[in-house]
């Protein structure tokens, strides 16, 4: 009775750890697919940036273009 008893346990023990080593690699893979999804947002602000960026200097370098048309036609 008593070894069944210790092997009873033993089994529940093992089931317990089980589950909870599947609870463990779900969360571990919650974990690094929302670390991905920061990553991207992160990544997708650079992008924008570095867009907003490249806006800004096409703006420059038209501006830069037409004052040196505007001081070649004064030439």
């Amino acid at each position: 009775m008593k070894e069944n008893n210790i092997h009873n346990l033993k089994y529940e023990i093992i089931k317990k750890h089980e589950k909870l080593f599947v609870k463990k690699l779900d969360l571990e893979s919650e974990t690094n697919r929302l670390m991905s999804e920061i990553n991207l947002l992160g990544a997708q602000h650079t992008l924008d940036k570095v867009n907003q960026l490249n806006l800004q200097l096409d703006d420059i370098i038209s501006e830069m273009d037409y004052l040196k048309q505007a001081l070649e036609d004064i030439k």
